[in-house]
């Protein structure tokens, strides 16, 4: 036998073991790296990767001062480590992930997360996941959010002085509340999608939502597609979108939608009074609209082969829906697909002319606003816990009348011939939420319309 062969073959053997044995425990050494953070953050600090996790500590708050950022650099995780961890920003936090590193920010149940506060604070946030939150953040003094993903939060964003673009929310309780613009989002199995937009929702897409967006605001170039109920409006305005496959594309009262495709759903519309539809495509649901026949406008529209009634009277009245294409050539075989007095005594009457294939003469190219008079009134404090003060800037001895309604279109209050230029209005009674207001005087002329918000 060779033993200085065999003596070399063992040396070499031990060195491969030797190295082998280092890069092991390095490679633990940088699985179990981990920074924890509590405290004060009082100068431009920097969280790199190699520090990464960074862990919020049980109940502890991380707090960064006015005046100062802090840096997440790509591919960083910040862990809120229990319940009670949270992060206040007062400062500036600069989250700027890249497509190949995501800056991940993983909650455990229950926490609120981030709050950004302050009169000199702001967050950026750029391909960053949030998931598993109570509240993942909550930006009162604004934010922007790029290519993010929220995933599994009981509320993505709340509050939402901020921006978005191209990003994702999936299976969140409520994605977003009170957001600005709203651009290229996607919108995947959330309860609640958005409530109350402030800025304009565009070019997005919600697939699979129980909800879409509650008391839209202007809403243009978005798809919704197998949703519970796409759109819950008051005074809202949806144009040219494509609305397919829904249990309800809009229920609401006040509402405006415009240049949209509504297919293949089980009801396209559901007005509880003083909403517009105008040129839209509404075929292939099972109820084209449904209409209460208070004050709706319908006009303009292509009403066709929806399987059940292209429209449904749902109160007493009378509507005209004369200016209105519904694909059949005489008033014989249209009657049947509108359900009215004809059908039911108790309903109001629909008056309708018969277009088969003519376009209405007066298409418009935007979409309507509701007309009223210069606006003379003050509503306060808003929000409120349900106690509000009507002051009519005026300051004439007019009369005026108020009712207010909830989003399904119930009046919940009314008061008739005001003549004092003030007035104090007690919605303590009715739950929190979102209500509208209308305002008329003694001829029923509209002299103003609004939100109030009760916040108990």
């Amino acid at each position: 036998m060779n033993t200085k062969l065999l003596h070399s073959g063992n040396k070499n053997l031990s060195g491969k073991l030797t190295c082998f044995v280092a890069l092991f425990i390095f490679s633990l050494g940088n699985l179990s790296a981990s920074t924890n953070v509590s405290g004060r953050i009082n100068s431009n600090t920097a969280w790199t990767l190699g520090g990464s996790p960074y862990i919020i500590m049980s109940d502890s708050t991380l707090t960064i001062s006015a005046g100062d950022t802090l840096l997440l650099q790509p591919g960083v995780e910040v862990i809120f480590n229990n319940y009670q961890s949270a992060m206040n920003v007062t400062g500036y936090l600069l989250a700027n992930g890249t497509s190949a590193d995501s800056i991940i920010f993983s909650y455990a149940s229950g926490s609120n997360g981030i709050t950004i506060q302050g009169a000199y604070s702001g967050g950026y946030f750029r391909y960053c996941r949030f998931s598993h939150a109570s509240v993942a953040i909550t930006p009162f003094s604004g934010a922007y959010f790029s290519h993010c993903m929220f995933n599994s939060n009981g509320m993505g964003v709340q509050n939402a002085n901020a921006n978005f673009d191209t990003c994702s929310f999936y299976s969140n309780g409520q994605a977003l509340s009170q957001p600005g613009t709203v651009n290229r989002c996607r919108f995947v199995g959330n309860m609640l999608a958005i409530l109350q937009p402030n800025g304009i929702v565009q070019n997005s897409v919600f697939l699979h939502n129980t909800q879409g967006i509650s008391n839209p605001g202007y809403t243009t170039g978005c798809v919704f597609d197998s949703n519970g109920i796409c759109l819950v409006a008051g005074l809202g305005i949806t144009t040219r979108c494509e609305m397919k496959y829904n249990d309800t594309v809009l229920t609401g009262i006040f509402a405006t939608i415009t240049e949209c495709n509504i297919s293949y759903n089980i009801v396209g519309i559901v007005s509880s009074g003083n909403c517009g539809v105008r040129n839209d495509t509404i075929t292939y649901n099972k109820f084209g609209i449904k209409t209460s026949l208070n004050s709706d406008t319908i006009k303009c529209n292509l009403i066709c082969s929806n399987t059940s009634y292209n429209i449904l009277a749902t109160g007493p009245g009378s509507m005209s829906v004369r200016d209105n294409v519904w694909c059949l050539p005489d008033s014989a075989l249209i009657q049947p697909t509108i359900f009215d007095h004809h059908q039911n005594s108790l309903l109001g009457h629909i008056y309708f002319t018969p277009y088969d294939t003519v376009l209405c003469v007066e298409i418009t190219t935007s979409a309507p606003s509701l007309t009223k008079s210069s606006t003379s009134f003050d509503v306060y404090p808003n929000p409120s816990n349900g106690v509000f003060t009507l002051q009519d800037k005026s300051y004439e001895l007019r009369a005026k009348s108020m009712e207010v309604y909830n989003v399904l279109g119930e009046k919940v209050y009314s008061q008739l011939s005001i003549v004092n230029s003030q007035l104090s209005i007690n919605l303590s009674r009715q739950p929190s939420g979102i209500y509208l207001y209308r305002i008329t005087d003694d001829s029923g002329k509209l002299l103003d319309t609004g939100k109030l918000i009760v916040n108990h």
